[in-house]
């Protein structure tokens, strides 16, 4: 049934050989999809976060508006 062991696929014999390599290749854009779709809520929460950091800040020389008492 098996020929070589687990220790035959660490081997850098198996890893340098075509067929790993391809492999690794071929799962380039399944990869890309996930990192992006991944990266894209963090970068949306980022973005909102420094907009909202700067709307509820005062701009520079504004009053404050006085209340009636």
């Amino acid at each position: 049934m098996l020929e070589n062991g687990y220790w035959h696929a660490r081997s850098l014999d198996y890893l340098g050989s075509e067929l790993p390599r391809l492999l690794e290749w071929l799962r380039l854009p399944g990869d890309l999809v996930f990192i992006f779709l991944g990266a894209l809520p963090i970068l949306v929460a980022v973005g909102l976060g420094y907009l909202s950091l700067w709307s509820e800040r005062p701009q520079a020389g504004a009053t404050r508006p006085v209340r009636a008492a």
